[in-house]
């Protein structure tokens, strides 16, 4: 899919926009992180304010790791775009729909595609549940490697 200037600038634009609104999430994530560190290290915290912390901690954990994986797809995206490679599925290389662009701007799989890697993560799921000793694997496609695990193809 080759952009026009304008659809380039009108994607730049809404990249732009993500990023501003990920940023301070991300601060504020980072913000509790530290307060948090500091507070349990100056008070002795009784079980309910440790549990209360430890549970704040968490949560803004995975902001700031959602933030960051955010972040860094915002800069892909706009390396595709400059590259001429934006719009184009990952995997495949068919285009990916204009509405999906818009919903998702730094999204690198056409709906074909990101529905099979999701069914596949989800069967790799499903045999870890069933055969516990794969759950020490926190890659999903690793168990299927491993198991030489073919997907089920819905979509041919």
């Amino acid at each position: 899919m080759t952009l026009s200037l304008q659809e380039q600038g009108q994607f730049i634009s809404i990249l732009d926009k993500e990023e501003e609104r990920v940023i301070p999430r991300r601060s504020n994530s980072l913000r509790v992180i530290t307060e948090s560190s500091s507070d349990s290290n100056r008070f002795a915290l009784d079980e309910e304010d440790m549990a209360e912390s430890c549970g704040q901690l968490a949560v803004s954990i995975g902001l700031l790791k959602s933030s960051e994986e955010t972040l860094k797809k915002i800069e892909a995206a706009r390396e595709r775009i400059n590259k001429g490679t934006f719009g184009q599925c990952g995997d495949c290389g068919n285009d990916i729909p204009w509405p999906r662009l818009l919903a998702v701007p730094y999204e690198t799989k056409c709906v074909r595609c990101k529905e099979r890697e999701e069914q596949e993560r989800a069967e790799a799921q499903a045999i870890k549940r069933r055969l516990p000793f794969l759950s020490r694997f926190d890659d999903d496609e690793e168990v299927s490697s491993r198991l030489n695990f073919k997907p089920l193809t819905i979509f041919s």
